[in-house]
């Protein structure tokens, strides 16, 4: 997911609109479909602009589909997969699969910590789903309780972080979207921070 929303501009890119449906930035060509456009790339130690190919979808289930198997199924002429790193049976958080990422499917040395940062902000790991397998393996938690403050003066209210929060968990506790509440701290996608104790705008 996150890779989507910041290869495709959250949905508005060219590339990922109709009738390309390429929400990825998947280079190449599908079924015979190929569109080329202006891309920045990062080589040499600078930023150039190329005119690549990208794959060409007829929808954004095919882009989608095709993502994935990118992801499964590179391979080059050594028989590696070129992309087995990011798989969830080979990292131990989403933090090594960005990590691996970075220099294989981008060429910007901040595709990594970007993706982190849209994980983290929305809380995109709600949407995991447990590992498949045979093993099963027993742990014991610890549950730690926190308590959130409130305070509210002169019709602004503020809210104190607490460990474990997320951007889009305080703005779903008051009501906001991810973006109002980041407005409403002068925050950015590529410059914000979150830290226990603080008080930001609700």
């Amino acid at each position: 997911i996150a890779q989507a929303l910041l290869e495709s501009a959250y949905g508005t890119s060219s590339l990922a609109s109709a009738p390309n449906y390429n929400l990825f930035g998947v280079k190449g060509s599908y079924s015979g479909q190929v569109v080329y456009m202006a891309t920045k790339e990062y080589l040499n130690g600078q930023w150039v602009t190329m005119n690549e190919p990208f794959r060409k979808y007829s929808s954004y289930w095919e882009s989608l589909q095709d993502h994935a198997n990118v992801l499964r199924s590179t391979s080059f002429s050594t028989g590696d997969y070129h992309y087995a790193g990011v798989w969830k049976s080979n990292t131990t958080s989403f933090y090594d699969a960005t990590a691996y990422l970075t220099g294989r499917y981008a060429t910007d040395p901040g595709y990594g910590a970007k993706l982190n940062s849209l994980i983290n902000t929305y809380n995109l790991t709600r949407f995991d789903t447990p590992s498949s397998g045979t093993t099963t393996t027993s742990t014991s938690t610890t549950t730690t309780t926190t308590t959130s403050t409130t305070s509210s003066t002169s019709g602004s209210q503020t809210y104190k972080v607490v460990s474990g929060d997320t951007l889009w968990d305080i703005a779903q506790k008051f009501g906001l979207s991810v973006d109002d509440l980041m407005a409403k701290n002068g925050m950015t996608m590529s410059n914000y921070s979150l830290l226990v104790g603080q008080e930001i705008n609700v």
